[in-house]
């Protein structure tokens, strides 16, 4: 009776702990996928920059 009792809480237990454990590699992959797009705009925005640049000495 006691092991049936208990067997919805390990279960739910289980699937909080599997859900918790997903969220923190979501949020890990967010940071990741940030910095990666950040990276990549800073060095898009300073490649235009330096093109422009480039350009206004030419002229």
């Amino acid at each position: 009776m006691w092991l049936s009792s208990m067997h919805p809480c390990i279960e739910i237990y289980l699937v909080l702990s599997t859900c918790v454990e997903d969220l923190t590699w979501n949020v890990r992959l967010e940071i990741a996928l940030e910095r990666i797009i950040w990276k990549g705009l800073i060095s898009m925005v300073s490649l235009m920059w330096e093109t422009k640049q480039d350009v206004s000495c030419t002229e």
